[in-house]
């Protein structure tokens, strides 16, 4: 895919203590990963889609997802030298996704590379995939209102099992 939005991904970055995230080539399953957007506002609109594994603690991928929404706003924002600011996440059901995917211009995977704690391994790694759509794609609020009409899920955190 030709990447006219290349600059929007970094390479690599720090994710607090819990590791590290770089760019990576691994392939993800999509059929059965939990889905996270952000709208970005302002001169620009688009909106972010993160991708993650279910088994693991949503607020986690959350927190990953609202750090490369806002280095996407602050691209944004200095390549149109404008003003940009992101919505807090909300769950994308597959059906939605499976049909902006479409229209998707840019999508990366990256790998998050743990760095040790009582419960992820050192060196343990989970792919996690992101999606970038320019306007005039929904934004949140329009998934809000479009969910409304589909039957309720809930966002659980599970627990991985070690070993497993």
């Amino acid at each position: 895919m030709n990447d006219s939005h290349a600059l929007y991904w970094p390479e690599q970055f720090d994710f607090y203590h819990v590791g590290k995230l770089s760019l990576c080539d691994t392939y993800f399953d999509t059929r059965n990963a939990s889905w996270l957007g952000y709208t970005v506002h302002g001169d620009g609109r688009g909106l972010l889609v993160i991708g993650f594994h279910p088994d693991y603690e949503p607020s986690m991928f959350a927190e990953i997802g609202n750090i490369l929404c806002a280095r996407i706003a602050m691209v944004r924002a200095s390549a149109q030298d404008g003003v940009h600011w992101i919505s807090p996440p909300t769950e994308v059901f597959p059906e939605q996704l499976e049909q902006w995917v479409k229209l998707s211009r840019s999508s990366k995977t990256y790998l998050l590379h743990f760095r040790g704690d009582e419960v992820h391994a050192a060196g343990e790694t989970l792919p996690i995939r992101a999606y970038w759509f320019d306007s005039p794609t929904p934004k949140v609020e329009d998934l809000r209102s479009e969910q409304a009409s589909m039957p309720a899920r809930t966002l659980t955190s599970r627990a991985p099992e070690l070993g497993a």
